[in-house]
C-alpha cells in the first residue's frame, strides 16, 4: 500500500471504524507500556529507545495535517524504505 492509497482509506471511513481503530491503537500501546517492549526496542516511560543502527526520519507536530504526512511519506519513501531497511518514523508533538 503507497501514501495515497493510506490516505485515502482514511478519507472513506466512517465512525464507527475509526473509533474501532483508535480504541485497538490504545489498547496496543496500553499492553506495550506494560510489556515494556515492542519487538527489540525498550520502552521507559512514554519513550522508545531505539538501537543506535538504523535511520530516523523525523517529523515535526503535524496537527493533525494528513496532506503532510502524506508528502512525507511519499518524499522520504519511508513505506518502501521500512520493508528493506531498519527505518525509523519519529513523531515530535504533544
Amino acid at each position: 500500500m503507497d501514501a495515497d492509497e493510506l490516505k485515502n482509506e482514511a478519507a472513506v471511513s466512517d465512525a464507527p471504524r475509526m473509533r474501532h481503530l483508535l480504541e485497538e491503537a490504545a489498547r496496543i500501546l496500553k499492553k506495550e507500556r506494560q510489556k515494556g517492549e515492542i519487538g527489540q526496542q525498550k520502552i521507559k516511560g512514554g519513550l522508545v529507545d531505539l538501537p543506535p543502527e538504523g535511520k530516523a526520519i523525523v517529523v515535526g507536530d503535524l496537527h493533525g495535517d494528513l496532506n503532510s504526512l502524506v508528502t512525507i511519506l511519499k518524499e522520504s519513501q519511508f513505506l518502501k524504505r521500512v520493508t528493506r531497511e531498519k527505518t525509523y518514523l519519529i513523531f515530535l508533538g504533544d
